[in-house]
């Protein structure tokens, strides 16, 4: 886990642009960045490596 401010930020712009549907480049701009830069304040970045993924059928519950 990490709290340094320009991997949030990069990863931010990421999710942003995933939720979005935007283009990546265009969260370069002044504005985008200012938004980005005011919720990274308060977010870290979790990076997590999958060893095992378990799922099961939910209608047999």
């Amino acid at each position: 886990m990490t709290a340094a401010p320009w991997t949030v930020l990069r990863v931010g712009a990421v999710v942003a642009a995933s939720m979005t549907g935007a283009p990546r480049e265009s969260l370069d701009t002044p504005e985008a960045q200012k938004c980005l830069a005011a919720s990274s304040r308060k977010r870290v970045d979790v990076l997590m490596t999958v060893e095992r993924v378990v799922s099961w059928d939910h209608s047999k519950l």
